[in-house]
């Protein structure tokens, strides 16, 4: 079902990221809306355009009642064709592809369905034949998705403040913190920005999903180049451990982030206690940076759910939205499901 928005109600559209003036409504917005992220970031947009090979669009919604035409919403469209089908799609290695908002939406807004969220579905329903996205944490009242009759799916992930006045080992397992403090000196952890780092984290993740009898999103050397493109951007750090008895790296990770918040992004280790006492580490790290949040991203794998647990992070809800306005994209989407 299409919604169909008041006239009263804020108008969206399409905006063109090569407009500088778009580009600096696009940075205010991340500034102030709760649901910014790095995934979020043009940057980052632009990064999986040129390494990934998807195009994207962007959508917002300007405030009609303010002077200068506030960006008040807005959205970023992955784009990946199939056929004549315009699809939008969530980008490999990526958490998070959020709508974001600011001022919040009102619930009286939602409730009358003339909230920004409604203009950006009814745009986006026009446009594309099916569309997807994994919002962030903080959008969860779904309802305007329910009501337009989007498929809504509950996912996990699991988040640690990064507190400064107290010791960043407070909240872990007891088990996880004496392995820490018993290989520390034995893994040092290094901090080293290289075509190698970023090769070495794609392989290692590249292994770990074989462990897990898993494959990868994306092969090792995409995901070298998209983690080294993003740590060029300053979107990402790279920290990496060295088993210095055999002197080789034995784990890595590649943490995206921005000012406030760091996100578990490309990992990878080999069995033992490497990546215990590279995440010690670079959480440590983090800390000192002044950062204040570390994303675990999902916690939808039983055995890497419980690894993380033992760090003390706490456990939270989002959501996928799924869409598609063609019955055929329906019977694609549940061939795919099969697979």
């Amino acid at each position: 079902m299409t919604v169909r928005v008041s006239a009263a109600s804020p108008r969206a559209t399409f905006l063109d990221p090569a407009d500088e003036a778009v580009r600096r409504d696009w940075a205010d917005l991340l500034e102030r809306s709760e649901q910014a992220t790095p995934f979020s970031t043009l940057a980052y947009a632009e990064a999986v355009r040129d390494v990934l090979g998807l195009d994207y669009r962007l959508a917002g919604v300007y405030d009609n009642d303010s002077d200068g035409e506030r960006l008040i919403g807005g959205v970023l469209c992955y784009e990946k064709p199939l056929g004549p089908y315009r699809r939008v799609v969530v980008p490999p290695l990526t958490a998070y592809t959020s709508f974001l908002f600011d001022p919040p939406l009102r619930e009286t807004d939602i409730n009358h369905r003339r909230s920004p969220l409604d203009a950006l579905i009814e745009l986006l329903e026009e446009h594309y034949h099916a569309l997807s996205f994994l919002l962030h944490p903080s959008l969860s009242d779904v309802r305007a998705f329910q009501w337009a009759g989007w498929q809504v799916t509950p996912r996990y992930t699991q988040r640690l403040p990064l507190d400064t006045s107290t010791e960043v080992h407070a909240g872990w397992s007891s088990s996880t913190r004496r392995a820490f403090r018993k290989h520390d000196s034995s893994f040092p952890v290094e901090t080293r920005a290289s075509e190698r780092t970023a090769r070495q984290a794609a392989d290692l993740c590249a292994a770990s999903y074989a462990r897990h009898d898993d494959t990868p999103p994306l092969p090792p050397e995409r995901m070298a180049a998209f983690a080294r493109r993003l740590q060029e951007t300053g979107l990402v750090r790279f920290f990496r451990v060295r088993n210095q008895k055999v002197n080789e790296i034995e784990g890595a990770l590649a943490a995206l982030h921005d000012e406030d918040a760091a996100y578990y992004w490309l990992v990878g280790s080999r069995p033992g206690p490497a990546m215990t006492v590279l995440l010690g580490a670079a959480l440590r790290d983090l800390v000192g940076d002044g950062l204040s949040q570390f994303d675990f991203v999902g916690a939808n794998t039983p055995s890497i759910t419980e690894f993380k647990r033992r760090f003390g992070p706490e456990l939270i809800s989002y959501f996928r939205v799924e869409h598609a306005t063609r019955p055929e994209m329906h019977l694609l989407d549940t061939v795919r499901r099969l697979r």
